[in-house]
């Protein structure tokens, strides 16, 4: 009897087990269920009705076509578990607490439930031909449009285009005569607007801008400012045009910096702003871009000047259109040529100022040995070189003043490349320039003889100048370019 009692107890742990095991995981499918059934509620929403549908695009009804394929398996397999009323579903739920990120009980969505698929395919059709009749309509009423503004009718018609497809997609032949209607309008407006593109011209800098400042500094700064913001995934305003956006061109189109903000009181600036004409590549097309009129802005600070850098930037509303990248010249692009302007400048600059430290240390070079002695052999080496450091000295300096010109920047190093002459001419006395042909013209003989004369002038000076060779050398290193330097 005992052993009987032992076994029997044995039986009814074992099944006891059995049915808190069974009930537990009973539970945890009921309550995935349940959790699956409110995400999927939750997808549903943006398709409850046309006005909870905000973007009508492909993603939209790409979005859709997974929903239905996931929820109508769904809805009927929850239907057959749990109750395919809502009073059965009420009593199978009600009891139980709300999972964690569940705001409704499964008898309160019996609409996604008892969901008629195809007739709402059918209603998310209408939506998306009403989109495209809208966008037809549009483009029947923007008649005689400026030029800039063609596209946008290209633009109505390819819209047009896109919402009857989609419609047609989700329940065919719902809007096939209207996609035909569309697809003529769009060749006819495109035809058009490919000749309009053609006669859309770069608008150059405004030959009225009244400064401070070179136009093409300025508009190289502001490509400087947008590529920074790209790279770092900024963005200076969201763009009009649905593509990537890449800093192209850029030019200056206002006629003067204008006052963004100042203090209230006594009205000085505190903030400046130019507007320029910036044009983008995208990716969509290889030959047109996106033109901008944009505003770009100093920092805002007591005693700002009329000048880059440009901390931020915006674009005008409206203020856009598309054109031929062809169309704008070479000195307004970011790309390669001005980067090699920028290389070739730092070249000009690096000869300039080794030049300089060469021929001053030429010039005033015992200075230094007499307490740094290990310097004395280089100095000998470089005063029996007197005669050719001389002349590279003064065609040096003119060559870089003659490159400061045509960069229409003449004061931009002028102190350096009148050091570089200067100390040449005075150099020049200090061993007298044998000619390599003997048969020199006699105004080559009379110009060696002005610079003789012109040296011994400024020999007394050698010294002073070498030292000052050396000092403007090295300021013109770290800073050339600035004016004077």
């Amino acid at each position: 009897m005992k052993f009987y009692s032992k076994r029997c107890f044995k039986t009814i742990w074992l099944v006891a087990i059995f049915l808190f095991t069974f009930v537990s995981y009973s539970m945890a499918d009921k309550i995935s269920d349940w959790k699956k059934l409110s995400d999927l509620y939750n997808d549903y929403l943006p398709y409850q009705s046309q006005y909870s549908a905000t973007h009508l695009n492909k993603a939209y009804v790409d979005k859709w076509q997974k929903l239905r394929d996931e929820l109508e398996p769904f809805a009927k397999e929850f239907k057959d578990k749990y109750g395919k009323t809502s009073e059965e579903l009420k009593k199978n739920f009600i009891s139980m607490e709300m999972p964690e990120g569940v705001q409704l009980y499964p008898h309160n969505v019996m609409d996604i439930l008892n969901f008629d698929f195809e007739a709402h395919q059918k209603k998310i059709a209408g939506w998306l031909k009403e989109k495209g009749d809208e966008s037809y309509k549009k483009w029947e009423n923007l008649k005689n449009p400026q030029k800039e503004k063609l596209e946008l009718k290209v633009d109505y018609a390819n819209r047009a285009i896109n919402s009857y497809k989609l419609a047609n997609e989700l329940y065919p032949d719902i809007a096939e005569k209207e996609l035909e209607k569309s697809e003529s309008a769009y060749k006819e407006t495109k035809k058009q607007w490919m000749k309009v593109l053609d006669k859309l011209e770069w608008p150059g800098n405004n030959p009225d801008f009244k400064g401070p400042g070179k136009p093409e500094v300025l508009a190289a700064e502001a490509l400087k400012l947008l590529n920074k913001m790209k790279d770092e995934g900024k963005n200076w305003s969201k763009p009009e045009y649905d593509d990537e956006h890449i800093p192209f061109a850029a030019c200056v189109v206002g006629s003067d910096w204008e006052v963004h903000k100042k203090v209230p009181l006594t009205g000085v600036p505190t903030q400046y702003t130019i507007k320029m004409f910036v044009l983008f590549k995208g990716t969509q097309s290889k030959d047109i871009g996106y033109g901008y009129y944009m505003q770009f802005y100093t920092k805002e600070e007591a005693g700002v000047k009329k000048e880059p850098p440009f901390f931020y930037c915006n674009s005008r509303s409206y203020e856009k259109h598309k054109m031929l990248l062809s169309k704008a010249p070479s000195s307004a692009k970011g790309n390669s040529s001005s980067v090699m302007g920028n290389i070739f400048g730092f070249i000009i600059r690096l000869i300039l100022a080794v030049t300089l430290i060469t021929g001053g240390f030429a010039a005033s070079g015992h200075i230094f040995a007499t307490k740094i002695t290990k310097l004395s052999r280089p100095v000998e080496i470089l005063k029996e070189k007197n005669s050719l450091i001389s002349i590279i000295l003064i065609v040096i300096g003119i060559l870089t003043f003659i490159f400061s010109i045509l960069s229409l920047s003449p004061f931009s190093n002028i102190l350096p490349q009148i050091c570089a002459v200067v100390l040449g001419l005075s150099m020049y006395t200090q061993k007298k320039f044998v000619p390599i042909n003997e048969k020199l013209s006699k105004s080559m003989e009379k110009a060696n003889e002005k610079l003789e004369l012109a040296g011994k002038k400024l020999a007394p000076f050698t010294a002073l100048l070498g030292q000052a060779a050396i000092a403007l050398g090295l300021i013109h290193l770290l800073i050339g370019g600035v004016v004077l330097f």
